[in-house]
C-alpha cells in the first residue's frame, strides 16, 4: 500500500494541497458523500487499511476542491476506474507482504507539516508548518526540486541556502520541498534545535531542513559531519535572513576541514511572492470558503512580504470591510485577533476571572524574547512584576500561552511567525525597558539568546528600535559585549551597530566590560 498511498498524497498536491478541513468541506458538497478529517489523516499516514469507498471519496473531494479553485487536473489523475484498479492491485500485493514500518518512526526529524486541523488559533493557523493555505507555485520550487533530485545520483552532499527577509516564504518553501520529496519515498523533515541526527544508515534518500541556520551553526556542522559517511548523498536545506556574516563561513570552513565533498546552491527569495494577487485570493478562499472576496488587496507605500499577503487574506476572510495599509497596523490587527483567543482560553482555565490583555501581551513578549522550553516558562514569567509573587496566576498565564501558541516538538514557547512575535516584543520592550532587564535577570543563562532575538527583530525593519534595546542591554552590563560580539559576527545587524555606538563613546564602556571580564583582547572594530 505504500506506493498507492504515495499516489494519494501526490493527488492532493496536484489539487493545490487542500487542508483536511477543506477536503472535508469539498466532500460534503458531493451528493451522499462525507469524509472526516481524521479519516483523511488515517488514509494518508498509513494508520489503517483503507476502504475503497474512502479512497473514492478522497479522489472526488480532491477533484471538487481543484475545480472550486480553478485548478485543472489531468483526466488520468481523477479517473475513478483507474484508481479502483490501482487500489485492487495494491490489496493483492498487501496479501503477500506487510507495509514496512515508516523510516521516520522514532527518527530525529520532525515531519515537514503538522495537521492543518490542529491549527486552532489565528497565529498558529498562519504558520508555515500547518499549510492551511495551499502552496502557491513559484519557480524556486521547481529549480530546487530538480536540484535535489540530482544529488542522490552523485557523490557530493547537497547544501542549499534559501535566504531573504523575514516573511518572504523561506520556511514554507523548504517545508514544501521536504514534503514533496517524502511523497516520492525520501526520508525528510525538520531538524529540531539541539537535536543530534543519526541518519547514516537510512537506506533511502534524505532531505533535512534547518530553519534559522544563521543562528544554528553548531547544529548545522554536527549534521553535516553525520551525513559525510552516507552511501547515498543527502540534501540539506538551510534557511536564513542573509548568507553574509560569519555563520555560513564557519559552516563551509568545517566542511572543508572535514574534506566533506558538497554541492552548494543558493536561492535568494524576493520579499513577496511573484503572484501577489493570486496568493491573496487563494488565502481568502482557503480560509473563508467559496464566497466572493470581501475586499480588494490594498497597495500601500511600504512593501508587503509573502507573509503579509497571507495575513491580509486571513483578515479579509474574517469579514473585514477594510484592510490595514501599513505593516505595523497589519501586525497590530493580527495580534488583536490573537489576544481575543488568549482571553477566551484564559477564561476557560480560570472561570470567573477577567483576563487582562496588557498582562497577556507582556507575558507573550517575555517568552518570545527567550523562547524557553516548557519547564522554564514559569521562571521566565517571574520577570513580570504582576506575576512574580503570584504562582497561581503565573500557572494560568503559562497554560494559556502554551495552549494558544502550541510550539512544535523541540521548539521553545514564542509567538510565530517570527515577524509577528518580533513586532510585539519590540513594541512592548521599547515601551518598558525595565521589563527587558527583568527578563534577562530571570534568565541569566540566556543573554546571547536575548541579544540574537532582538538582533533578528531589527534585521529587516525597526533597525533603530532594535539597536536602542541592544545598546541598553550593553549599558546595563558591559560584560555582555562578548555575547553581543558573537551575534554581531554571525549576522551583522543591530548588534554590530550597538557595539559601534558604545565603542565610539568617550567613557569607553566596552573597554570597561573587557576589564571586568579579565580579557585583554580587543574585538575587531571595538576599541
Amino acid at each position: 500500500m505504500g506506493e498507492f498511498r504515495a499516489r494519494l498524497v501526490a493527488l492532493r498536491t496536484e489539487a493545490g494541497e487542500p487542508s483536511y478541513r477543506a477536503l472535508e468541506r469539498s466532500a460534503a458538497r458531493l451528493p451522499g458523500r462525507s469524509l472526516a478529517r481524521q479519516t483523511i489523516g488515517d488514509l494518508l499516514k498509513k494508520r489503517t487499511r483503507p476502504y475503497w469507498s474512502t479512497v473514492e471519496t478522497f479522489v472526488l473531494a480532491c477533484q471538487e476542491f481543484a475545480r472550486s479553485r480553478r485548478i485543472r487536473l489531468p483526466d488520468h489523475s481523477v479517473d475513478v476506474a483507474q484508481w479502483r484498479a490501482a487500489f485492487e492491485a495494491a490489496r493483492r500485493v498487501r496479501a503477500h507482504a506487510v507495509d514496512p514500518v515508516p523510516v521516520d518512526d522514532g527518527g530525529p526529524l520532525r515531519e515537514p507539516y503538522r495537521p492543518a486541523d490542529s491549527a486552532d488559533t489565528p497565529v498558529r493557523m498562519l504558520r508555515a508548518e500547518y499549510a492551511v493555505v495551499p502552496f502557491q507555485a513559484r519557480d524556486e520550487l521547481t529549480v530546487l526540486l530538480d536540484w535535489c533530485q540530482q544529488i542522490p545520483g552523485g557523490d557530493h552532499t547537497g547544501l542549499a541556502v534559501i535566504h531573504g527577509v523575514g516573511g518572504c516564504g523561506k520556511t514554507r518553501l523548504a517545508l514544501e520541498i521536504a514534503h514533496r520529496l517524502r511523497a516520492q519515498g525520501w526520508y525528510g523533515g525538520v531538524l529540531p534545535k539541539g537535536c543530534a541526527a543519526a541518519l547514516t544508515t537510512i537506506p533511502t534518500p534524505v532531505v533535512v531542513v534547518i530553519d534559522y541556520a544563521d543562528g544554528r551553526v553548531r547544529d548545522t556542522v554536527g549534521l553535516m559531519r553525520s551525513l559525510r559517511a552516507r552511501a547515498i548523498p543527502a540534501v540539506v536545506l538551510l534557511t536564513a535572513r542573509a548568507p553574509d556574516g560569519q555563520w555560513l563561513t564557519d559552516v563551509l570552513a568545517a566542511l572543508d576541514d572535514d574534506r566533506h565533498l558538497y554541492r552548494r546552491e543558493e536561492i535568494a527569495l524576493p520579499d513577496r511572492h511573484p503572484d501577489a494577487a493570486d496568493l491573496y485570493l487563494h488565502t481568502v478562499t482557503a480560509l473563508g470558503g467559496d464566497g466572493p472576496v470581501p475586499v480588494e488587496l490594498p497597495t500601500p507605500g511600504a512593501r508587503w512580504t509573502t507573509l503579509d499577503l497571507v495575513l491580509l487574506g486571513w483578515i479579509a476572510a474574517t469579514g473585514a470591510v477594510s484592510l490595514p495599509t501599513t505593516r505595523p497596523a497589519l501586525y497590530d490587527e493580527v495580534l488583536r485577533h490573537e489576544e481575543n483567543y488568549w482571553c477566551t482560553v484564559y477564561a476557560d482555565l480560570s472561570p470567573g476571572a477577567t483576563p487582562e490583555r496588557a498582562l497577556l501581551r507582556r507575558a507573550a513578549a517575555v517568552v518570545s524574547l527567550v523562547a524557553p522550553p516548557e519547564r522554564d516558562v514559569d521562571k521566565i514569567l517571574t520577570a513580570i512584576a504582576d506575576l512574580s509573587g503570584d504562582p497561581r496566576e503565573r500557572r494560568i498565564v503559562r497554560r494559556t500561552l502554551w495552549t494558544c501558541l502550541g510550539p512544535a516538538p523541540g521548539e521553545g514557547l514564542a509567538i510565530r511567525p517570527d515577524p509577528i512575535g518580533d513586532h510585539l516584543l519590540l513594541r512592548e520592550f521599547t515601551a518598558d525597558d525595565q521589563l527587558l532587564h527583568a527578563t534577562i535577570a530571570a534568565a541569566p543563562d540566556c543573554v546571547e539568546t536575548v541579544i540574537a532575538t532582538v538582533d533578528r527583530a531589527g534585521q529587516d525593519t525597526n533597525l533603530e528600535c532594535a539597536t536602542a534595546l541592544l545598546t541598553a542591554i550593553l549599558e546595563a552590563d558591559p560584560r555582555r559585549w562578548r555575547a553581543t560580539l558573537a551575534v554581531a559576527t554571525q549576522q551583522r545587524g543591530p548588534a554590530q551597530l550597538a557595539l559601534e555606538i558604545l565603542a565610539a563613546r568617550t567613557d569607553k564602556p566596552i573597554a570597561a566590560g573587557r576589564t571586568l571580564c579579565g580579557d585583554p583582547a580587543v574585538p575587531t572594530g571595538v576599541t
